[in-house]
C-alpha cells in the first residue's frame, strides 16, 4: 500500500535525526504509520491518547453524503471552532487536547527529537496553536505540508505534517533536513 511505502520512506529520512521516542495516536492507522519509523530508529512506539483524532461522536462512520444534508453541516462549515459534534467534542476541545499532549511530550523529552504520529485535524490544530491562531485550525490555508514554529512557547521545535503524521523536530534539525524530508 502507498501509505506503508510513504511511512518507510519517512522512517529512512527521520532515522539520521535519531529520535528519542515515537508516539502515536491509539488508532490503528497511526500505529501502522508509526511502526516503521520506530523500527528504523530502533525504538518501540508509545501511545499518547491526546494525539487521537477528533471525536466526531454520532457522526463517526457516517457517509459524508448523509452528513451534508444535516442542518448542522452549515454550522461546522462556517463556524468550525464553535461547533460541537453531537455526542463528541468540538474542534476547540480537540485543539486544546492535542496541544496539551504535545507540551507534555516535549517537556518529557527536553531538547530531544521526538516523532508524534497523529491525524489531519489534530495536526492542523497543533499548527494553528503553535502560531497563536487557534481559530484558524480548520481554514483551507492550513493544509497538509504546512509547518509552523512554536516560537514564544519556549519550545524550540517545529511542527511538521509528514504524510498525515506529525513530527516534532528541533528547529536546527528542521533547517538542516527539511529539503530531505520529502514533504
Amino acid at each position: 500500500p502507498v501509505g506503508l511505502e510513504q511511512a518507510h520512506r519517512v522512517a529512512d529520512r527521520i532515522a539520521p535525526l535519531r529520535p528519542a521516542a515515537v508516539y502515536t495516536s491509539p488508532m490503528e492507522r497511526t500505529r501502522e504509520t508509526a511502526a516503521p519509523i520506530a523500527r528504523t530508529a530502533g525504538l518501540r512506539t508509545r501511545t499518547a491518547g491526546g494525539l487521537i483524532e477528533c471525536d466526531f461522536g454520532d457522526w463517526t462512520g457516517k457517509p459524508l453524503s448523509s452528513l451534508r444534508r444535516r442542518k448542522e453541516w452549515a454550522k461546522v462549515q462556517h463556524s468550525p471552532s464553535i461547533f460541537r459534534f453531537p455526542g463528541g467534542e468540538s474542534f476547540s476541545e480537540m485543539s486544546q487536547r492535542m496541544w496539551d499532549q504535545l507540551l507534555v511530550l516535549v517537556a518529557d523529552h527536553g531538547g530531544e527529537t521526538i516523532v508524534a504520529v497523529s491525524h489531519a485535524d489534530p495536526i492542523k490544530a497543533a499548527i494553528a496553536m503553535a502560531n497563536d491562531r487557534p481559530g484558524m485550525a480548520h481554514r483551507p490555508a492550513l493544509g497538509r505540508g504546512q509547518a509552523g514554529d512554536v516560537g514564544d512557547h519556549g519550545l524550540r521545535h517545529v511542527i511538521l505534517d509528514i504524510f498525515g503524521g506529525l513530527g516534532l523536530l528541533r528547529a536546527a534539525d528542521f533547517a538542516d533536513h527539511a529539503d530531505h524530508m520529502g514533504v
